[in-house]
């Protein structure tokens, strides 16, 4: 399922909770940005659940205490 390709709200609600969801405004800022990868078919964007998981893991960061070992 990770691997199908889903439209803007469909991708928030698989790799988000309800409470943590960002807005569909957002995903739009960030794809108009070209910082998660997409595909536009015509005038619908859609995402890889799976890439965009994969985005998210490379933005994660350890915090600055944790860097000097």
């Amino acid at each position: 399922m990770l691997d199908q390709l889903a439209k803007g709200e469909r991708l928030l609600e698989m790799i988000f909770d309800e409470a943590s969801r960002p807005s569909m405004q957002w995903l739009r800022k960030e794809t108009a940005k070209r910082q998660m990868l997409f595909i536009k078919r015509g005038r619908f964007v859609f995402y890889r659940p799976r890439s965009v998981l994969e985005w998210f893991k490379q933005k994660e960061q350890l915090p600055a205490s944790m860097t000097k070992f």
